[in-house]
């Protein structure tokens, strides 16, 4: 790919916007958790799906995008950082693409806080239901849907990787 600047705006653009959308739906689906409406969650819970895979496809393209700015402007450097790279470009472009790069990590920890308090949520009901199962039904062991034995520690479903 050839490096082009309207296009590296215009795709870090729609992951920040992309980004913004999925904490709203996070936030929906902790309210359909806490009011326990179930076909909303899974409504919701199929939204964060479609939106994660339009976000990884997004992030795919800006890697592919930052590579090719990185070889337009060769660095001494094995890898390196947005920062070092943009600051090779003309000032009005370098403040432009910093300026998203910066909100596209701050909404990437946003997204990524409000996840972790949502599964540490979960772990805290997760928590009080087995100690009410065992209280019930003493040795008793939980299960998934498959038969299997259902893990102590949920996983993280929005976001789990860094910039």
């Amino acid at each position: 790919m050839v490096w082009n600047y309207n296009h590296c705006v215009s795709v870090l653009s729609q992951e920040i916007a992309l980004l913004k959308n999925i904490s709203t739906v996070q936030n929906s689906v902790r309210e359909a958790i806490t009011a326990r409406e179930w076909p909303e969650f899974d409504s919701r819970m199929a939204q964060v799906e479609q939106l994660g895979a339009k976000f990884r496809d997004l992030e795919g393209e800006r890697v592919v995008i930052f590579e090719a700015l990185q070889k337009k402007y060769i660095s001494p450097e094995p890898r390196p950082s947005f920062y070092s790279t943009v600051a090779k470009l003309p000032a009005v472009q370098r403040r432009e693409l910093s300026t998203l790069y910066r909100e596209l990590k701050t909404e990437t920890f946003r997204v990524k806080a409000l996840n972790d308090s949502f599964m540490n949520y979960l772990k805290e009901v997760q928590t009080v239901a087995a100690a009410w199962m065992e209280a019930v039904a003493p040795n008793q062991k939980l299960y998934t849907r498959k038969g299997r034995k259902a893990s102590e520690e949920p996983r993280s479903m929005i976001l789990n990787h860094h910039m």
